[in-house]
């Protein structure tokens, strides 16, 4: 019985850090293109990114994704971007693998006062 509740608490934790509850920011300044971030472990690299976009509606700059290698994700992983609603300049997603669809829920404009030149 006590190995059965032990396990219940255990995914109830892990449960709660992957859905993170956070606080609504108005505006963030977001990302610019960061090489040492496509350096860091996976989980580095999610709370990194979490950090920076968690609870924010209005990115002023962009949101550059790009994970070369041969990790894999989910779109839970990227849960933190739910809230956003308003990107600045560009979004950027590129090497990244995923097992699902990445999706942006409240997504509704991105201004691309930047654009990237390639």
């Amino acid at each position: 019985m006590d190995i059965i509740l032990l396990l219940a608490a255990l995914v109830a934790v892990t449960s709660s850090r992957a859905m993170a509850v956070c606080p609504t920011r108005d505006f963030c300044d977001g990302l610019r293109i960061c090489s040492f971030i496509s350096r860091t472990t996976k989980e580095d690299f999610l709370q990194a990114m979490s950090d920076e976009f968690c609870g924010c509606k209005v990115v002023d700059r962009s949101i550059n994704i790009n994970r070369p290698g041969n990790e894999t994700y989910s779109s839970r992983d990227f849960d933190f971007l739910s809230s956003v609603e308003e990107i600045g300049d560009t979004l950027l997603i590129q090497n990244l693998n995923l097992t699902d669809n990445l999706t942006l829920p409240n997504l509704r404009l991105i201004r691309g006062r930047n654009l990237l030149e390639y």
